[in-house]
């Protein structure tokens, strides 16, 4: 009993016979490269079982290794950066500084040199939170990149106005602000700084240290001693006392106003003596009525 043979088979077997002659026969009559229709290509894969890559999937295996070779360049980049001695910090410049020094100010940061410049930049609010926390004396604080390896510390402090004594006889430092540093007593009260005496309410105090803390440092640093000193016809009197001798009467609302005019008073004053800011502005030696 015969075998069938199914026609597509003969078919094909005889257009593959029908199409190796026909390349012979091109190949006989000129000698240019011979090029297949895609047709023709077509039946040859059939025959021989292969099959062209996907023009699409060449394409997009040639972006994914274009992408990883970038990912691993740029993995490449930052790692050398990390190595390189630019990298890291090699000084500090602290500006903004009144009373503290640059190593309090760095040390209540955490800041230290060759620390990353990068990364602590990227960071500046951490170390602004935690010296702000480790200090109160510091308001705030920011970081700038200088030139080369070397990272500015910007500081904003809360001023330090003078002493005051505890139960203890010791003086502590007081802020602006009305905090007590009681952690640092003063060796010498009088140390640049006025001492603060004769309040009974806290109140009376903060106002009188918030409107210190608006005037200059050498305009602070030129009074001696602040005493609460209210009389029936001025409830809110202050009695300065300054370094060079004078004596002020001024009301607590009107230190920060008024004060800035007594360098310019006092250079004027032949002899020392009191000047009278509490109803305008009028000095006279003392001994004098």
């Amino acid at each position: 009993m015969g075998h069938k043979v199914n026609d597509g088979t003969k078919r094909s077997a005889a257009d593959l016979q029908n199409l190796l002659a026909a390349l012979s026969q091109r190949a006989q009559l000129d000698d240019a490269s011979v090029k297949l229709t895609e047709a023709e290509l077509a039946l040859v894969e059939q025959e021989l079982g292969f099959q062209r890559p996907d023009r699409g999937s060449n394409l997009a295996m040639g972006q994914q290794t274009m992408r990883t070779i970038l990912i691993f360049v740029g993995v490449l980049l930052v790692l050398s950066y990390f190595l390189l001695p630019s990298s890291r910090i090699s000084q500090y410049q602290v500006t903004g500084n009144e009373t503290l020094s640059a190593e309090q100010v760095l040390a209540s940061a955490g800041l230290r040199k060759n620390q990353d410049m990068i990364a602590t930049l990227l960071e500046g609010r951490y170390f602004n939170r935690i010296a702000t926390r480790n200090n109160p004396q510091i308001a705030q604080l920011t970081l700038k990149r200088q030139h080369g390896t070397t990272l500015e510390v910007v500081v904003q402090e809360v001023p330090k106005v003078g002493y005051i004594q505890q139960s203890d006889q010791q003086y502590y430092p007081l802020l602006a602000d009305g905090t007590l540093l009681k952690e640092a007593p003063a060796p010498d009260a009088k140390a640049g700084y006025p001492t603060f005496s004769g309040f009974v309410k806290n109140q009376e105090l903060d106002q009188v240290l918030k409107e210190l803390g608006m005037l200059s440092l050498p305009i602070r640093r030129s009074i001696s001693e602040v005493i609460w000193s209210p009389t029936a016809s001025s409830s809110k009197r202050l009695v300065l006392y300054m370094n060079d001798g004078n004596r002020v009467f001024i009301q607590t609302g009107d230190i920060a106003k008024k004060m800035k005019y007594y360098p310019g008073m006092a250079a004027q004053m032949k002899n020392k003596g009191t000047i009278d800011l509490q109803v305008g502005a009028y000095a006279k030696p003392f001994g004098t009525n």
